[in-house]
């Protein structure tokens, strides 16, 4: 036996006078001497109940006081010792609980039905926590989109901002130009006068540049004019 055991029991103790009843409290210890109180009949309600470390305490106060040369005062006193232990009380205390449920029909009911509750409830309580923990992985996750997107907006407003200031000086810069057709043909002549002028500045000093001529390649006049019959613009070629 590894766990201690106590029995509490009413029944004829003394052969000498076999009618009279005595209560027995036996107690049996891993590591100690099995140790036996006997008490008065009347002492029966106070232990038969009582938890193992309670009927032990009752049974060595009564044995203090009212027995005298007990052989196994040795015994009893090593008990008393070891049930002055918290550990030792509380092993105790488990073991009359087991005891307790295994011998008794209705502690044992009540038992089963708060074991099925306790297990139910854990069974809840682990529900409850997984669910707390996939919303929370949920809500973080919604946090971390939530960072994601307020970045990728304040990117998107950016860019807006730079498209609406490159649209601005696009604009701006459309306001300043007169798109009336005199002032584009005077746009054109101006640029064709600017060409006349580039051509005259690259001509050779000894040639006479010509404005209207398409530029053929045998032509050497300013523009090019090899031969006069196939100038279109009448300027001799370059012998005259």
């Amino acid at each position: 036996m590894n766990e201690p055991h106590v029995r509490v029991r009413q029944d004829s103790f003394d052969f000498a006078h076999p009618c009279e009843k005595q209560v027995q409290v036996f107690a049996r210890v891993p590591g100690l001497e099995p140790v036996s109180y006997l008490l008065p009949t009347g002492m029966w309600e106070r232990v038969c109940t009582a938890e193992w470390g309670d009927a032990l305490d009752v049974a060595h106060e009564y044995h203090a006081a009212n027995v005298w040369g007990d052989t196994a005062r040795e015994a009893k006193d090593a008990l008393r010792t070891w049930l002055a232990s918290a550990e030792n009380r509380l092993l105790l205390t488990d073991a009359w609980t087991a005891d307790l449920i295994k011998r008794d029909p209705a502690v044992r009911s009540v038992v089963t039905r708060l074991t099925d509750k306790q297990d139910e409830l854990c069974r809840t309580v682990e529900y409850f926590y997984t669910q707390s923990r996939r919303r929370r992985e949920e809500r973080d996750r919604a946090r971390r989109w939530a960072v994601g997107l307020e970045q990728e907006n304040a990117e998107l407003t950016r860019r807006l901002a730079e498209a609406r200031a490159e649209a601005l000086r696009v604009a701006t810069a459309i306001n300043g130009i007169d798109f009336h057709p005199r002032a584009v043909v005077r746009s054109l002549e101006a640029a064709a006068g600017l060409a006349r002028r580039l051509r005259r500045l690259a001509a050779p000093a000894d040639v006479e540049p010509c404005d209207d001529c398409p530029g053929r390649p045998d032509c050497r006049c300013a523009d090019g004019h090899t031969d006069p019959t196939t100038c279109t613009c009448g300027t001799p070629g370059g012998d005259s």
